[in-house]
């Protein structure tokens, strides 16, 4: 072994992985952490939180959110309690759109999803049991003609695409520019009679991908003259209609299991090769529920997790560096950005009834007025060989310029993790006194707890010593 060796670590932009062992994972890798962020190598800082959108709660789950643009209207749609709303700017309050009455007598169902589509000059929502409807941001009506019980629309070709949930095996189809006009040829069996049923229509590389629970399909062409059908993977399908986003020229989405990566070709399971014991605590019963969404370069995956019926856990992926971060504290029912016309936002609706609320993502330092508690684990250390006893002296830990900083523990041996005692230091460097004790192995922790502050940590660097020979 040297002789008075350093430890240090600069890079933390490894992101979770507990696939492997802990000693044996790639030394900016991590086995264990919660809302932390590595966007940039040399670099650990706390994820950014969420703030309440309306402060006049709505009546429950937010089952929708949509963005509506044409020519000076920006509208951000809301959908909770059998309501339909839109974001008034001038009251900084949710406005209800109010539904034609004869067509929605007791408004929209509680407790089904409404997904939107635009079509130009207006919009359409689905929800499988009522009417669709349609509004221009003035007037809104019963989307004439259409599957009374369509689901999850999808404009592909100028055609208005959609499910009827009494036959969830089938997609049908509008004439082209045409929403209200449906002939009783336009429609495509998707291997009917499987036992599965499509949950997700997507159009992508200028094809419409089909997504079955547990397989997944594709119609090429323009119309019903040349249209042609393929099945993509007989064995892989996605989760639910929110539940796939696309990145570049990939698609992403939410599978029984695990998160997959779709290239118009191929498909890989992200989360088998990086974090299968932690994809091993989604709760499957309730996955159908799954949430994707894309924002500041992160893909980012709403999930039930444990024992919860709802989703409580986000995972965020990096697609550039393939890093995964756990993110707890937020309940998401669906994702929307929307473009203010100065900025853009990003907004998730909530999947808690006793929360009803739109947030607006990626803001501030605190979940919802609550702290956000975070943590990062480094590797199990043995400095390249167990066999060898050592000790340690000093922890120096580098920070970025932030005077609320986190605090480094260790644990010796797989033991219980110790706080470490402050020295000295500034602002830049502190330095902490490590317990005097012999080990084989070192893991150091960092922990920040304080509301509405963040940290920031460069690097970390351990001095120790070590017996001069093996015992």
């Amino acid at each position: 072994m040297p002789k008075k060796p350093d430890w240090n670590i600069k890079d933390f932009s490894g992101g979770l992985n507990d696939k492997v062992d802990d000693n044996l994972i790639a030394n900016n890798e991590t086995p264990d952490c919660q809302n932390v962020i590595a966007n940039k190598i040399g670099s650990l800082t706390k994820v950014l939180g969420s703030a309440k959108l309306n402060t006049v709660a709505l009546g429950g789950v937010v089952q929708g959110l949509h963005s509506y643009y044409y020519g000076t209207n920006r509208k951000l749609i809301a959908v909770s309690n059998r309501r339909l709303y839109y974001w008034n700017t001038v009251g900084s309050a949710f406005s209800e759109i109010t539904l034609p009455a004869e067509s929605y007598p007791k408004g929209l169902n509680t407790s089904a999803s409404v997904y939107f589509e635009t079509l130009v000059s207006y919009i359409v929502g689905f929800n499988g049991i009522n009417p669709p409807f349609k509004w221009d941001g003035t007037t809104i009506s019963v989307l004439a003609n259409a599957p009374a019980d369509g689901q999850f629309p999808c404009l592909f070709k100028e055609k208005l695409f959609t499910v009827p949930k009494s036959d969830p095996s089938t997609i049908v189809w509008s004439n082209s520019f045409a929403p209200e006009t449906w002939e009783a040829v336009n429609y495509w069996d998707i291997k009917k009679g499987d036992g599965d049923i499509i949950t997700n229509l997507v159009p992508y590389l200028g094809e419409l991908t089909i997504f079955k629970r547990y397989s997944t399909h594709t119609l090429r062409g323009t119309n019903i003259d040349d249209f042609r059908y393929d099945e993509i993977n007989p064995n892989v399908g996605c989760v639910g209609p929110r539940a796939c986003v696309q990145d570049g020229m990939h698609l992403y989405f939410v599978a029984d299991d695990g998160i997959y990566r779709y290239n118009g070709g191929n498909m890989e399971n992200l989360t088998l090769a990086k974090i299968p014991n932690l994809w091993s605590k989604i709760n499957s019963e309730y996955i159908g529920n799954a949430v994707a969404g894309r924002w500041e370069g992160f893909l980012w995956f709403a999930l039930p997790k444990d024992s919860s019926s709802f989703n409580n856990f986000v995972l965020l992926y990096d697609p550039l560096t393939g890093a995964w971060w756990p993110r707890t504290g937020l309940h998401i029912s669906c994702l929307v950005e929307f473009n203010t016309g100065k900025e853009t936002k990003f907004y998730s609706g909530s999947s808690l009834v006793t929360f009803p609320y739109v947030a607006e993502q990626w803001i501030g330092n605190n979940d919802l007025g609550e702290k956000i508690t975070s943590y990062w684990k480094s590797k199990a250390y043995d400095m390249g060989n167990p066999a060898f006893l050592k000790k340690a002296k000093k922890m120096l830990v580098a920070d970025g310029n932030n005077t609320n900083d986190a605090t480094p523990s260790i644990s010796l041996d797989y033991g219980t993790f110790q706080d470490l005692t402050y020295l000295d230091g500034d602002n830049l460097v502190r330095r902490f006194d490590c317990p005097n004790t012999w080990w084989r192995y070192f893991q150091p922790k960092l922990t920040h707890d304080v509301i509405d502050k963040s940290f920031e940590v460069r690097g970390l660097t351990l001095q120790y010593k070590a017996k001069s020979k093996a015992k």
